[in-house]
């Protein structure tokens, strides 16, 4: 049978398949190197010159470093030697199973309630978190809870406790803060273009809304009015409040903030030139300027605040927020259906949409101590007394049935 060529294991070349030769290159008269056959066991030279372009294999039982020297063209034998070495010995290497050094660690889902119990409650100690991993049937020693403390950036109880996180302190005193903020809003008016400014206060824990006032001149003596009705002890938005969150603009005059202070309120003064301090006023007016105000013209200040009322209104009733978990921040009470028909609530012309449940007409009936009561229908009275028993009431059916199948018709009350 005909020898076939094959690749050679280390170059692209090819050999002749099963034979035990190797190509040594030979120089010829003529100064070139020719290729000849080589027996390795030791059987003679063959003189025959090999074809043009190919080499031959060589059996893994002969591939010592002399005979690789022999067949190298790219590489050197220790080069080669030195990747066998590291193959076998990446075979015999598991250091990517172990997460570190010494015995294995603890799951993830421990070290998990470790950390939230050790965030959560800074006065807790290694043996509080080990009574509650104890009540939630695991046992972790107190050596293993200090190393993952230590490894999450945590220190132990004591300098723990001292320490509170921005999240912590806003979560304490959340509906003790209240944000305020102005905008700007052109309106047409007689004499043409006009700035207006609108003044928003926004309470942090319900994130509801109050504009204070819309004026083209805020000036003090405007400023010292919206501030006596913010902080007025019977229906003023301020009241029960002790932070306000103000950015540094020249309209909260010191008179303004002295009125603050004698209700009780501390006016928080940000940096210059950081509205992401007050992020959570700054996305409320975002919202209303791209929703509702940069979307309108406005002729006149009637226009603007009613746009503004609708919107707040909107807001409040008709719109989920994301911050509170996708709710409304004053829902109306009614349940939500699955099914039925659903129509939409515009306002501003369609500007803002709510969609809810149309109420259909409830039939309610009841037999208590054998007396048939229909709700809804209160023109009709049934014609006898029926036993009691499970009385069914069918939706657009002017008749009560009864569970023996025996029909009571309806009659008005003045038969």
């Amino acid at each position: 049978m005909a020898d076939v060529l094959q690749p050679c294991r280390f170059c692209s070349r090819r050999s002749l398949a099963g034979s035990t030769a190797i190509s040594r290159p030979r120089s010829t008269t003529s100064g070139k190197k020719t290729a000849s056959f080589t027996n390795i066991s030791g059987n003679g030279v063959s003189d025959s010159p090999t074809p043009s372009g190919a080499d031959w294999r060589l059996p893994a039982r002969h591939s010592g470093r002399k005979a690789l020297k022999d067949v190298a063209c790219l590489f050197s034998p220790d080069t080669i030697l030195a990747w066998h070495r590291k193959l076998v010995a990446a075979g015999w290497n598991h250091h990517r199973k172990r997460l570190g050094p010494g015995r294995p660690g603890v799951m993830k889902e421990i070290e998990k309630i470790v950390v939230r119990c050790a965030r959560e409650n800074p006065s807790w100690g290694y043996r509080r978190i080990e009574g509650t991993l104890a009540n939630l049937g695991h046992r972790v020693a107190r050596t293993t809870l200090s190393n993952i403390l230590r490894r999450h950036g945590l220190d132990p109880a004591p300098e723990r406790d001292r320490r509170s996180s921005w999240r912590t302190f806003l979560g304490a005193h959340w509906t003790t803060i209240a944000a305020i903020d102005f905008t700007t809003v052109e309106v047409w008016c007689r004499h043409g273009l006009v700035t207006f400014y609108v003044l928003f206060v926004l309470e942090l824990a319900t994130r509801r809304v109050h504009c204070a006032g819309v004026t083209p001149g805020p000036d003090e003596r405007w400023m010292m009015q919206i501030g006596r009705n913010l902080t007025d002890g019977f229906d003023g938005f301020l009241e029960g409040k002790h932070f306000v969150i103000m950015d540094r603009d020249s309209k909260y005059t010191d008179a303004f903030r002295a009125l603050l202070t004698r209700a009780g309120i501390q006016a928080v003064r940000l940096p210059a030139r950081s509205p992401n301090l007050n992020a959570w006023i700054e996305r409320f007016v975002r919202s209303i300027k791209e929703e509702c105000l940069d979307r309108m013209i406005f002729f006149g200040e009637p226009s603007l605040q009613r746009a503004v009322r609708e919107f707040i209104a909107h807001y409040h009733a008709e719109r989920n927020h994301q911050g509170l978990g996708n709710r409304i921040i004053q829902p109306n009470g009614k349940a939500a259906r699955t099914s039925g028909p659903v129509r939409s609530r515009e306002r501003l012309g369609g500007m803002l949409r709510y969609y809810l449940p149309i109420p259909g007409r409830r039939l309610t009936v009841r037999a208590i101590f054998g007396t048939i009561r229909v709700r809804n229908l209160s023109k009709y009275r049934p014609t006898r007394k029926a036993s009691p028993g499970k009385v069914v009431a069918l939706a657009g059916s002017s008749q009560v049935h009864h569970k023996s199948e025996r029909s009571l018709p309806l009659v008005p009350h003045s038969a």
